[in-house]
């Protein structure tokens, strides 16, 4: 049986003084027949500009390969999709965000390059590259959040440290001294109003 990924919005029927829960446009994804589909990242739906972002990753025919990232806004009644030009060989480790001018970013880690973070952007109908050099190594956790300066922020650990590094336009510059890597099990980056960023972690 596919399973699909369906967003409801909680509407307030001020007429019948009821409010109930509806589906927001079409729930099938384009996702293949038997495939499965998960949500993908920390904040798998953003909302900008009252625009729903949804973000997934799709299998496939019960593969256990292929695993394909897409993300997909919901505009002018209907979902449009914007799927990545290219699969994964496993479940991958990334995170979302969306700009104020409602540009999705995502971080993963790259299949070329060592499987080393990656930040790409849609825009202008193609997935384009953010900088480049952001690390050498693979990352076993990926948090990336958008300033109101409409720049992003990434949170990664490269060997035995934890990096928070910002995107000035050109190139990525890191904000902070790298902390010693402990064992954390989970750990989620947000930024306030005036960009200072905020870091959850637990320990174990």
């Amino acid at each position: 049986m596919k399973k699909v990924v369906i967003l409801l919005v909680f509407i307030q029927s001020i007429g019948f003084a009821q409010e109930i829960w509806r589906p927001l446009g079409n729930d099938d994804f384009n996702s293949a027949s038997c495939g499965d589909v998960t949500l993908a990242g920390r904040n798998p739906i953003v909302v900008k500009n009252d625009h729903a972002f949804l973000f997934n990753i799709q299998t496939p025919e019960y593969q256990s390969t292929n695993y394909r990232f897409s993300a997909s806004k919901y505009s002018e009644g209907q979902w449009q999709h914007m799927d990545f030009p290219f699969f994964f060989p496993s479940t991958p480790i990334l995170d979302c965000a969306v700009d104020s001018n409602e540009i999705p970013y995502v971080l993963f880690n790259a299949i070329a390059g060592n499987n080393a973070p990656v930040v790409k952007k849609f825009e202008n109908g193609n997935w384009t590259d953010v900088g480049t050099d952001i690390s050498t190594l693979s990352s076993s956790f990926l948090n990336i959040a958008i300033g109101s300066d409409n720049l992003p922020r990434i949170l990664f650990r490269e060997g035995n440290v934890i990096k928070l590094k910002k995107f000035d336009g050109s190139n990525w510059v890191l904000l902070s001294p790298s902390i010693a890597f402990f064992p954390y099990t989970s750990i989620s980056l947000e930024l306030d109003n005036n960009n200072i960023p905020y870091v959850v972690s637990n320990y174990q």
